[in-house]
């Protein structure tokens, strides 16, 4: 294999091609932080524009009588609810400053993500823009739901993961760990997607993580933060799947198909950046530059599997398009840049202790 040139960050060789720094205004930093905040003087604008969403009067209600789970969801919406109103009054701008303020990080941790991926200003700049006017995050940001913090929470994890693989850090595994156990006090279909990393890992040659002491390590954490609503759960026999069962008997959910599944996901997305998400998930299952993550596209077919059978609504999958996206928008980049990327200009990390190196800040 030919040499490639690099430089050697704190954690990872880099290809030359991505010296450029988070902190270097040519990456598209700015643009990005700009996008984010729009989107949240936006969010916070035009929040009270309109009344009480059926949901917020349950979050409402729950809020007032705080608990360590209720029939329908799990307890970290109401008690955020509470902490918010009870900080900084009753009105609709402060009930709805959470989802705003989530739905506008996740513009940021996206490009975050595109960067790990080896973005620079082109993608990190495309993968921001695709997500901050995503309908479906729009809505996210607008409204007290149950899903409102789904997309960075399943964001923060699949972070942690590419850290973990990138950086060669087991420890991001503890992180991992919390994301997924504050995710299941926040909904419990975070589990779909952990449950879709794990068979990814197991699918990919990195399944070796299974022999570090880490990723059990952050099990244990998940299960911890987890806990309560667990016990509280088995203490009230199950409230949840008893509900469940209920909606499905009643078939008041429409159940679609799996080709219109796929299609109802390329709307709720937005069609224009169809082609940049499911470029980013053939990227990370066939590209080599990117294969190192393949799981991370194991996971999306096994989430998109587990939610077609289950019939589940089309937006249980939304939580997952960023890191798609930031695949995709990397992708792009560098097919527009270099016209594909020869194998030549691929340098794994294997080969670090053969190159010069020198120290950069990450």
């Amino acid at each position: 294999m030919a040499s490639c040139p690099t430089l050697v960050a704190d954690c990872i060789t880099v290809p030359v091609w991505r010296r450029g720094g988070w902190s270097r205004g040519d990456d598209g930093v700015f643009v990005v932080l700009v996008l984010a905040s729009a989107k949240l003087i936006v969010h916070c604008y035009f929040n009270n524009r309109y009344g009480y969403f059926r949901e917020e009067f349950d979050f409402l209600s729950c809020g007032n009588h705080l608990a360590w789970g209720f029939v329908d969801h799990p307890p970290l919406i109401p008690f955020l609810v509470h902490l918010m109103l009870g900080a900084f009054g009753d009105s609709l701008r402060v009930l709805r400053f959470v989802p705003a303020l989530a739905n506008s990080g996740l513009v940021v941790l996206a490009a975050l993500i595109a960067r790990e991926f080896g973005g620079r200003r082109f993608a990190l700049i495309l993968t921001a823009t695709s997500v901050a006017f995503a309908p479906i995050y729009l809505a996210y940001g607008s409204l007290v739901t149950t899903n409102c913090l789904e997309p960075p929470l399943w964001m923060g994890c699949a972070w942690c993961v590419i850290r973990a693989i990138r950086c060669h850090q087991p420890r991001y595994w503890l992180w991992f760990g919390l994301f997924a156990g504050v995710g299941m006090e926040e909904k419990y279909g975070i589990a779909v997607f952990v449950l879709g990393i794990v068979l990814g890992l197991l699918l990919t040659e990195q399944r070796r993580v299974f022999r570090d002491k880490w990723i059990w390590l952050g099990g244990l954490v998940a299960f911890a933060v987890f806990l309560p609503n667990l016990v509280w759960n088995i203490q009230h026999h199950w409230p949840f799947l008893e509900l469940i069962r209920d909606v499905k008997a009643s078939g008041r959910d429409t159940v679609l198909p799996p080709v219109e599944y796929f299609v109802q996901q390329v709307l709720m997305i937005q069609p224009l950046a169809g082609p940049i998400w499911i470029l980013g998930l053939a990227a990370l299952l066939l590209w080599p530059p990117l294969k190192r993550w393949q799981l991370l596209s194991w996971a999306y077919w096994f989430a998109f599997a587990f939610f077609v059978a289950m019939k589940g609504k089309n937006y249980y999958l939304a939580p997952i398009y960023p890191v798609l996206l930031a695949a995709g928008a990397v992708r792009l980049e560098q097919g527009i840049e270099h016209n594909g990327w020869n194998r030549d200009d691929y340098c794994p990390l294997g080969m670090a202790q053969n190159l010069p190196q020198a120290r950069i800040k990450v």
